[in-house]
């Protein structure tokens, strides 16, 4: 995930917002016609991180992130979410920027993204000072070891 990932930080989680629809109101609508609609309502919510550490920065981002997540937010849903963190805790993400289809003239709204369902691209500090992924097909990791993997690639 390291080489696929533009932006990688190390940051505490300020702010977790309530599960949102995807135009400027936030409120739940449905176009027309589904069957001829050119944007699909989608429910998201954001995470606030405020950066410690840039280990990568290709998107020259400030060190304050609102990330987007499509689905329902563990503020509401809290039984329904693979994201472990929670305001307060030390983080570590792997981030992209991508766009989302919003209720607009546009379309579509640029947005910084995780790179991977948040169990795995927003890792958590435990007292192990490690950081984990919610499933185990992945290790624990070290933000060292994470700067070793990019100051290693090409």
């Amino acid at each position: 995930m390291v080489k696929e990932s533009p932006l990688i930080v190390e940051g505490i989680i300020t702010s977790i917002s309530e599960t949102r629809w995807n135009q400027d109101s936030g409120l739940p609508w449905q176009p027309e016609d589904m069957n001829t609609a050119m944007v699909i309502p989608l429910t998201y919510y954001t995470i606030e991180i405020k950066v410690n550490d840039f280990v990568r920065n290709d998107l020259n981002t400030s060190d304050i992130l609102q990330i987007t997540v499509i689905g329902g937010s563990p503020i509401d849903h809290p039984e329904q979410t693979d994201v472990p963190a929670k305001i307060g805790d030390s983080v570590l993400a792997f981030v992209r920027s991508t766009e989302m289809t919003w209720n607009d003239e546009d379309g579509q709204r640029e947005i910084l993204q995780l790179n991977n369902v948040p169990g795995n691209a927003l890792l958590v500090r435990e007292q192990d000072g490690l950081y984990h992924p919610v499933y185990d097909i992945d290790e624990p990791i070290s933000i060292d070891m994470v700067w070793q993997m990019v100051m290693s690639q090409p």
